[in-house]
């Protein structure tokens, strides 16, 4: 389950996480019958358009959208929002970083970080997944042994579909902003970045 807020991090780090799960593994949608899948929930957030869902929808990438105005409804009764697996793995990447605390612990799941900068609540954070090592020297000495340093996911993911153009960005009620030339961020120029958890029922580390 990714949790993310505004049509930024959507951009620029759920869907090329998404995407590069799909190419590691089976997993619904896009794998039918499969026992794991791929969800995503949105958080409220200032900056958001309220159609973020709508944009995620058409990437055909998860099996089930929370939207943002219902992110409360689902820590008060997730249960109206269909069934839920036994086991899962709820992973941030984008809004406040305590709503995902709230919701794995709410579903029992457990709980991953994307931390760009800090990590705020590492007594609560199974493992966190920094982009560089300030992250870790800005941890507790006794929460460090949590944190494995993966990279900055706007430039270390590989094979990314192209960017949409601007014009269909404001179809969906995304703000539009120059795409990156070349010279200035070339997708795929490191290692892949690898999230330092296991899938649930799997010994595999979960690749994004």
């Amino acid at each position: 389950m990714l949790v993310s807020n505004g049509p930024g991090e959507l951009t620029t780090w759920v869907r090329p996480v998404a995407e590069r799960l799909h190419r590691d593994r089976p997993l619904r949608p896009r794998q039918p019958g499969d026992p794991c899948r791929l969800d995503l929930v949105l958080v409220p957030c200032p900056n958001g358009t309220g159609r973020e869902h709508q944009a995620a929808a058409a990437w055909q990438l998860f099996e089930r959208i929370v939207p943002a105005r219902r992110f409360w409804w689902l820590l008060l009764r997730p249960a109206r929002f269909g069934p839920w697996p036994r086991r899962g793995v709820v992973v941030f990447l984008g809004g406040d970083q305590f709503w995902t605390v709230l919701l794995s612990a709410r579903l029992g799941y457990r709980h991953l970080t994307y931390a760009e900068w800090v990590a705020r609540w590492p007594r609560f954070n199974d493992r966190i997944a920094a982009m560089g090592p300030q992250v870790v020297e800005r941890l507790p000495r006794r929460w460090r042994s949590r944190c494995t340093v993966v990279g900055d996911l706007m430039a270390d993911l590989p094979d990314l579909p192209p960017r949409r153009s601007s014009a269909c960005r404001r179809a969906n009620g995304w703000p539009c902003c120059p795409a990156p030339s070349a010279s200035s961020c070339r997708w795929g120029c490191r290692s892949s970045v690898r999230w330092p958890i296991a899938w649930p029922g799997s010994a595999r580390t979960a690749a994004a």
